[in-house]
């Protein structure tokens, strides 16, 4: 009778008599004796693992971070991390968001005049954003609409004053807009201090257009 290689299994050859119930005991017990090794080899590996960090550093100062549920070390553990100073026109770091923009001075993008589903009820100009800077700085215009009921030909401007003088963006020219919404590519400009800003649209039919729009420093 021959022996598996790994674990000694008793291999009947074909002209072998076995009694089947001592061929199976034998077996079972040479499995049931190399699983029970291999178990405890697991929890001893395991256990040595655990004791490789005592228990007083986890997650103590001088030790090791633990994780939480998600994988991530617990804020608790993170300590005192400093905050960054105050951008200057010169190094990167915090940033008033709410600040108006300067020209040459690392500012956040903030929103400063916006409109929100205004109804352009004449066939005339219609300024729903307007915004007039304190200071020259880089700006960007948005403006997005929809028509109801029927098409409507929509002019949408948005006017500002750079260094060169007066300046008028033409974003549509009287193009003909079936029922449906719309968004116009968002248009970066620079304008200088003390003029206005503004986003103006115009319908050929009053009251078939509902339009959205904001002026944004960045």
């Amino acid at each position: 009778m021959k022996s598996t290689p790994n674990y000694g299994l008793q291999q009947p050859e074909p002209n072998d008599t076995i009694d089947l119930v001592t061929l199976e005991t034998n077996n079972m017990n040479v499995i049931d004796a190399q699983m029970k090794a291999n178990a405890n080899a697991v929890v001893a590996a395991q256990t040595a693992a655990n004791g490789s960090v005592p228990q007083s550093k986890l997650g103590a100062a001088g030790g090791v971070a633990t994780l939480d549920s998600n994988g991530n070390v617990p804020v608790s553990q993170l300590g005192n991390v400093p905050l960054p100073a105050n951008a200057t026109s010169s190094a990167t770091g915090l940033v008033e968001v709410a600040a108006a923009p300067v020209s040459g001075a690392p500012v956040a993008s903030s929103q400063v005049a916006s409109a929100k589903e205004m109804q352009i009820t004449s066939t005339s100009a219609q300024t729903i954003a307007s915004y007039t800077p304190a200071a020259n700085g880089n700006f960007e215009a948005r403006v997005s609409f929809r028509v109801v009921i029927a098409a409507t030909n929509v002019t949408i401007t948005i006017g500002y004053t750079s260094v060169g003088g007066a300046q008028t963006y033409t974003a549509l020219n009287a193009q003909a807009c079936p029922v449906g919404e719309y968004s116009i590519v968002p248009f970066s400009f620079n304008a200088i201090a003390g003029q206005p800003i503004t986003i103006k649209v115009t319908a050929s039919v009053a009251n078939q257009i509902y339009a959205s729009g904001g002026i944004t420093g960045v």
